[in-house]
């Protein structure tokens, strides 16, 4: 992978990061509020399950790339 890849992977993530702190405090924030406004047509809750579908869909991808990674990683030892 490329310096720059990597850089950019890492800003990424770090903006992930960010974000989802930012989600969980303003979710802390409108406390009971968030089931009716999850009800509105901004749909708040299905938004937060497509994001943690494609979070938990990345995070399986990545598993499956350890092994081949961490075995090519020790040949060259």
């Amino acid at each position: 992978m490329k310096a720059a890849d990597r850089t950019s992977n890492e800003r990424i993530v770090e903006s992930i990061a960010i974000l989802t702190r930012q989600v969980a405090n303003d979710l802390g924030g409108f406390g009971n509020y968030v089931d009716p406004a999850a009800r509105s047509s901004t749909d708040i809750r299905g938004g937060l399950i497509t994001v943690c579908r494609e979070l938990l869909r990345l995070r399986r991808k990545l598993v499956r790339m350890r092994k081949p990674y961490v075995r090519g990683q020790a040949s060259r030892v």
